[in-house]
């Protein structure tokens, strides 16, 4: 039976370097437990609580909801995630009719 593994794309392993965070040269393909061992160990060394928002503001430089909008089926959909968002971070309302 093949092990599954998980990547950890250049990008990030790149960003992390810049942080001052040692990444092993093994971790670009990681099995499911050394993956998240591998995060818990990056977030110790880190300390920064915000530390997943600034790799992914960062690294894939869109926001987290409009990465989740563009992988919505429809556009109704992506409209209701993007209101979905709003109402979890900021006192906005996004009201969509159809």
């Amino acid at each position: 039976m093949p092990r599954e593994t998980l990547s950890i794309s250049s990008s990030v392993i790149d960003y992390l370097k810049r942080r001052g965070i040692e990444v092993p040269p093994h971790s670009a393909e990681l099995t499911t437990q050394d993956y998240f061992a591998f995060w818990r160990d990056v977030a110790a060394r880190d300390g920064a609580p915000d530390l997943g928002l600034s790799i992914g503001s960062a690294v894939f430089g869109r926001s987290v909801a409009s990465e989740a909008a563009l992988q919505a089926p429809t556009l109704g959909d992506a409209l209701r995630t993007l209101g979905r968002y709003k109402r979890l971070v900021c006192p906005e309302d996004v009201l969509v009719e159809i």
